[in-house]
């Protein structure tokens, strides 16, 4: 993959994973599913955003 169609495709991905984010907090919100399921969600959720902060940080170089 050429390195200027890395960077759209990154920031796509991270946009979905903020919907994602905000869908399983619905989720949790509306009791469909539960505390510690929407915590080992979330924890996942935010390692994958820290990496892919990076990741983009390093495509924008």
């Amino acid at each position: 993959m050429k390195e200027k169609e890395r960077l759209p495709i990154l920031l796509r991905m991270s946009r979905k994973l903020d919907l994602l984010k905000v869908l399983i907090r619905l989720a949790k919100d509306t009791k469909t599913i539960d505390l510690k399921k929407y915590t080992t969600i979330e924890t996942i959720l935010q390692e994958s955003g820290k990496m892919m902060g990076g990741w983009i940080k390093s495509a924008s170089h």
